[in-house]
């Protein structure tokens, strides 16, 4: 595996600040209801909403809907188009049982990206450039 080379701009933002605050869970039936009401108070359908997250529909409806799980970077990628900030990222993550720490440098880039309020094809840009690897290319 070849060695990360970032760029002046991603350096900088490795070097913020991130809380790393523990989280409180929530349960998964209430977090799939808040992502439910949160898509369809911004988006005019899931169907609308899953082409901007970059999630298949009929995967999205079934996490939401049944039992199906969403790959720890399409959940990531649902937050970041839901227009969530990092705190209210990591309290769903941790509701699903993904971790999504500020001591993992790839998820730290994602992070620092939310924060400065990037779209999700400037954040997938981003790690791609800095070889981290996409949420939704691989």
């Amino acid at each position: 595996m070849g060695k990360y080379v970032f760029s002046e701009e991603s350096k900088e933002i490795l070097s913020e600040k991130i809380s790393d605050e523990k989280i409180i869970y929530l349960d998964e039936k209430v977090a799939k209801e808040q992502l439910k009401q949160d898509i369809y108070s911004k988006f005019k359908s899931q169907k609308a909403f899953a082409r901007e997250a970059m999630v298949d529909e009929s995967h999205l409806n079934l996490f939401l809907n049944r039992d199906k799980k969403l790959s720890p970077d399409k959940l990531i990628s649902v937050c970041i188009v839901l227009g969530y900030n990092v705190a209210e990222t990591k309290k769903i993550m941790a509701t699903f049982r993904y971790s999504f720490s500020a001591h993992v440098k790839r998820e730290k880039f994602i992070m620092k990206m939310m924060s400065r309020h990037c779209e999700l094809d400037e954040i997938e840009a981003a790690l791609i450039k800095n070889k981290l690897g996409g949420l939704y290319t691989k």
